[in-house]
């Protein structure tokens, strides 16, 4: 039976822009770390020629940035070689979180929609009101009641043949209800399945969340990536610090000015750059202590720990990155354009929660020659690789392998690895 929708008809050529971020002002100065950073550091700041400097970033502009370090010191440094700055790391609150199709995500409350279901605002305690288009819109998850363990978004999968899909809860798990939305209101979302003959008004409590397939990626190239203390990941332009406040421009243009103490991490883009999370991983293998073929006891994740939080070693979050679990080990070619790979890893904080310590090997090889170890790593550090040296073409290979003890535990976080010229 075909079913006759009745909806407020959209204005023609309505195409709402999704995401308004900011612009950031930003200052760092530091002290050279040459191997690792333990916690109580507060930013870390990973440059292209391979140092890791650890103190407070005080100023930052589109020339220099500046570092003050534990005695006062200050040191500056072209903005053109940073790689990454790292703050505190996120905090784990409880919240909706809608996902964007490139990577993106904001968290906060959802607060309403547009009439004509087209988009839906979001408080995010950091970013302020943004409003999202449904068009940029992979998967919103709602917050669970109190009590209740968040889902997995991972474990969302849309039907084959279904374009939009609301996620029901239940006692076990949730069902799927195959529809279109028709707009947010505060506390409810109105959808109609396929077999209703009218929306129907469902609260958020009794979701766990809405996917959507075929949206579009931003129109705009974000210079840098802004991880914020509450778990906003999100694309922006042209940052500065000043004052302690961080300026920048987010998607569609609009200006933004945060905290700096609000930044979990600034990851600067740009040509001749590639990081590891967004390269071509080949032939991954992971297992368990009990052998090859035994399955691993948290698979490879990107831009997350293997748990699904936010990446952050030594208390200190990250910005991009790959989650893995001994034993992994994958491969990489490098990119055309670059000379040099640099980047930090560590063991996720998360394993700091579990009862038994963690310790692994960690290793970079190319062509059976290591040009990179750390042995018998344990919580609480940070290591650089430096800069290894690479050439185009050069197929590199990453192995996180068990330390001594089984592999509980065993949680490593590449934190803003990266190729650059």
């Amino acid at each position: 039976m075909t079913i006759e929708r009745e909806r407020p008809s959209r204005p023609v050529g309505l195409r709402i822009l999704a995401l308004i971020l900011s612009s950031a002002l930003w200052a760092p100065a530091l002290r050279a770390q040459p191997a690792s950073v333990g916690f109580g550091a507060k930013n870390r700041v990973l440059l292209s020629d391979g140092r890791l400097l650890d103190g407070q970033v005080t100023a930052l502009d589109g020339s220099e940035l500046t570092i003050s370090g534990a005695g006062g010191e200050l040191a500056t440094v072209p903005a053109g070689e940073l790689v990454a700055i790292h703050g505190v790391a996120a905090e784990s609150k409880r919240s909706a979180r809608a996902l964007l199709v490139g990577g993106e995500e904001l968290r906060g409350e959802v607060l309403g929609g547009d009439e004509y279901g087209d988009t839906f605002l979001l408080g995010s305690t950091v970013l302020g009101q943004r409003r999202v288009a449904l068009d940029r819109l992979e998967m919103l998850i709602f917050e669970p009641p109190e009590g209740v363990e968040p889902i997995d978004p991972e474990r969302l999968e849309l039907p084959e043949d279904a374009d939009e899909v609301l996620f029901l809860r239940t006692d076990r798990g949730f069902d799927r209800l195959v529809g279109e939305v028709y707009r947010f209101t505060r506390r409810s979302i109105r959808f109609q399945s396929d077999t209703e003959e009218e929306p129907v008004g469902r609260r958020f409590r009794e979701l766990v969340g809405f996917g959507l397939r075929g949206g579009f990626e931003r129109e705009d190239e974000p210079t840098h990536i802004l991880t914020t203390r509450t778990g906003d990941r999100i694309g922006i332009g042209e940052p500065a610090l000043r004052d302690g406040r961080l300026a920048f421009t987010a998607e569609g243009g609009e200006s933004i000015e945060i905290e700096f103490t609000d930044v979990t991490a600034l990851v600067a883009l740009g040509e001749g750059r590639q990081f590891l999370s967004s390269c071509e991983l080949q032939n991954v293998e992971q297992s368990s202590w009990f052998g090859d073929g035994s399955a691993p006891l948290f698979p490879l994740r990107v831009d997350r720990a293997v748990d699904g939080s936010l990446l952050s070693v030594a208390r200190l979050g990250g910005g991009t990155g790959l989650g893995v679990h001994s034993k992994t080990s994958f491969e990489v070619v490098v990119p055309e354009g670059v000379t040099g790979l640099v980047g930090t890893f560590g063991i996720d904080d998360s394993a700091e929660q579990l009862s038994v310590r963690a310790c692994v090997d960690v290793f970079v090889e190319h062509d059976g020659a290591r040009l990179f170890e750390q042995s018998a790593l344990r919580i609480g550090r940070l290591v650089s690789l430096g800069r290894l040296e690479v050439e185009p073409g050069q197929v590199l290979r990453f192995v996180v392998d068990f330390g001594p003890g089984l592999d509980l535990g065993d949680r490593v976080d590449w934190i803003d690895v990266a190729f650059v010229r």
